[in-house]
C-alpha cells in the first residue's frame, strides 16, 4: 500500500510540474505548492519521485521573473537530499530525524509538524522524552505600545505552545528553557479611514543552567517577525497583529525546542 501511495504521489507531482505542456509562470506561491507536493511524495517514501518532479520544474523555469521561485525549489532540493542522506546513514532513528529536522528551519509550521509526527511514529519513545524536557519560562523583556498589565499575549503564546506539547512553566517551577520576548506594537498610521499597525517581535531562547542536563547556559535559537495589519480601529489592528505575531513566535519556539531535544537525545 505504501509503495502504491508513493507511486501515485509521484505521478501527481510530476503531472503538476509538467502541467501537460502548458506550464504557468513559476512564482513563489506556486513554488510553495510544488514543494508541498514534493514533501508529501517524500513522506510516502519516494525520494526519487520527488526529485524527478522538482528537477523538471527547475529546468522549465527560464524566465527572469521565475528566478526567485526557481531558487526556492533548488533550496528545497538541497534539504531533500540532506534528509535522504541522513536516513540512508542513520535510518529512521532519533539520530536520523535529528539531522533531518534541522533541514526544515524556516520551512513552515505545517512541514515541521508533518516531519515531527513521522518521527514520533517511527520512534515511539520520542514523545515521552520530549514531554519531560519541553518546559519553558516565558519572560517579557520589553513591551512597547501595549499596557504592561496586558498579559493576554503570554496566555496566547502559552496556549499555542501547549497545543504542541511545550509547557509554559511557572517562574518558580523547574524548566530546561527560558525565552525572552521583545514586543513593539507602537507604530500606527491612518490610511483612508482605517489604521495600520506594525508589530515587531523577537525572542532569544536559552537553556537554564540550573537544569540537571545543562552545564552552562547556552543560546538555543533566536527569531524575529514583523507584521503590518490594517483594521477599522487602531485597537483592533494592534490586537490582531500581536496575536498573529505570537502565533509566528509560538511555531518557531516549538520547532527550535523540538530540534534541540532531538539533538540532545541523539547525542552519544
Amino acid at each position: 500500500m505504501q509503495h502504491a501511495l508513493a507511486g501515485l504521489a509521484a505521478i501527481m507531482l510530476l503531472g503538476a510540474a509538467q502541467g501537460g505542456g502548458d506550464v504557468s509562470v513559476l512564482t513563489l506561491r506556486s513554488a510553495d505548492r510544488i514543494i508541498d507536493r514534493a514533501f508529501m511524495t517524500e513522506l510516502a517514501g519516494d525520494f526519487e519521485g520527488a526529485r524527478a518532479a522538482l528537477r523538471e520544474r527547475i529546468k522549465q523555469a527560464s524566465l527572469p521573473e521565475e528566478e526567485p521561485g526557481r531558487l526556492k525549489l533548488v533550496g528545497w532540493m538541497r534539504g531533500l537530499n540532506a534528509r535522504a542522506e541522513a536516513y540512508a546513514r542513520l535510518g529512521r532513528t532519533v539520530q536520523g530525524y535529528a539531522q533531518a529536522f534541522e533541514t526544515l528551519r524556516g520551512q513552515g509550521s505545517e512541514r515541521s509538524e508533518l516531519l515531527w509526527q513521522r518521527a514520533v511514529r517511527d520512534v515511539p519513545e520520542l514523545q515521552g522524552e520530549f514531554e519531560k524536557l519541553a518546559r519553558v519560562h516565558l519572560r517579557m523583556e520589553r513591551v512597547v505600545g501595549l499596557a504592561r498589565s496586558d498579559s493576554g499575549w503570554s496566555a496566547h503564546l502559552a496556549q499555542r505552545l501547549h497545543q504542541y506539547g511545550v509547557e509554559a512553566a511557572p517562574s518558580d517551577a523547574p524548566s530546561r528553557y527560558e525565552v525572552r520576548v521583545y514586543l513593539d506594537a507602537a507604530d500606527a498610521a491612518e490610511l483612508m479611514g482605517r489604521t495600520r499597525v506594525t508589530v515587531e517581535s523577537s525572542y532569544v531562547l536559552r537553556t537554564v543552567q540550573a537544569h540537571a542536563l545543562e552545564q552552562d547556559e547556552r543560546v538555543v535559537g533566536t527569531f524575529s517577525k514583523r507584521r503590518a495589519v490594517t483594521r477599522p480601529t487602531e485597537d483592533a489592528a494592534r490586537r490582531f497583529g500581536v496575536r498573529r505575531v505570537m502565533d509566528d513566535l509560538g511555531w518557531a519556539l516549538v520547532h527550535q525546542i523540538r530540534e534541540d531535544v532531538l539533538r540532545d537525545l541523539a547525542a552519544p
